[in-house]
């Protein structure tokens, strides 16, 4: 199994939420991901607090990088986002864009999230 993990989740385990949570998860999973979104997500905001003198968050993401595969969105994933928008868009629902492609950035694999809207 593959574990993939979003930004939303990265954020609350930053804040020291869910550590066991992932742990108990990452057992059973060859391998813990991040797709290159998130990854963009986490440094854009590093790299503005990084402007206010702040450098904990870069030396964060640095760390994290050392033990997670980063997964760049391949053109089966933006297929299957496109795919799962349109069908939201006609049953009346919205999701974000980001969480969708995300979302399908590794398959299989299961998602831990904190966002309510997936």
């Amino acid at each position: 199994m593959r574990l993939l993990v979003d930004t939303s989740f990265l954020l609350e385990l930053r804040k020291g939420k869910f550590a066991d949570l992932l742990r108990k998860e990452s057992e059973d999973a060859g391998d813990v991901r991040v797709s290159i979104l998130s990854l963009y997500e986490l440094l854009m905001g590093a790299y503005r607090l990084r402007e206010r003198g702040d450098y904990r968050d870069i030396l964060w993401v640095d760390s994290l990088l050392k033990w997670m595969s980063v997964y760049p969105l391949d053109e089966e994933g933006v297929r299957l986002a496109a795919q799962l928008k349109a069908g939201s868009l006609i049953r009346g629902e919205t999701y974000p864009d980001m969480g969708l492609l995300i979302a399908t950035s590794v398959r299989p694999s299961k998602l831990l999230t904190c966002d309510e809207d997936h």
